[in-house]
């Protein structure tokens, strides 16, 4: 793992001296690592490039840290590396920038049919507000046990801005 406000010490020495076969990584601190000549050695032999989250990433403004990594990284051609991106949206400034990460020839994948309503209008939504940010995991465990009451074969999914939110 690499990412911002973690042990950058500790998890370089770890990436350095281990063989790793996945580097999970914030755009900030891959693009810190690859500006070092001796991390970026370790890089020669990558295969996949996989991008999650194409679309959060460049509404955050990530587009000019993204580009120089690509740069930082073998070339496509040298390396033989398979370019991915997974995204919940797709519009015409993700296809201004996938063509740096994905063959000409890409497959698009899409759960939904072109026919057929974007998830986000299917599905039932409502907004509860909260006195501030530090009653927002006491709100949600309320309301995730009245739905768990009313349905116990619930299933959910909860997106957090940051890992530490999640654990």
């Amino acid at each position: 793992l690499a990412y911002g406000g973690s042990n950058k010490a500790s998890n370089l020495n770890k990436f350095l001296k281990g063989r790793p076969s996945v580097l999970v990584a914030t755009p900030g601190r891959l693009l810190d690592y690859l500006s070092d000549d001796s991390v970026r050695h370790k890089f020669t032999s990558m295969r996949s490039l996989v991008l999650d989250e194409a679309d959060s990433l460049l509404a955050r403004g990530f587009w000019d840290d993204l580009s120089k990594i690509i740069k930082l990284l073998p070339s496509k051609e040298s390396a033989k590396w398979q370019g991915m991106c997974f995204s919940a949206t797709m519009n015409e400034k993700m296809d201004e920038v996938l063509h740096h990460v994905l063959a000409p020839n890409c497959k698009r994948i899409s759960t939904i049919s072109e026919t057929e309503a974007p998830t986000v209008d299917t599905i039932p939504q409502s907004l509860i507000a909260v006195d501030g940010i530090e009653s927002v995991f006491s709100t949600l465990h309320t309301l995730l046990a009245c739905e768990l009451h009313d349905n116990p074969n619930l299933k959910a999914i909860i997106f957090t801005h940051t890992a530490r939110n999640a654990g």
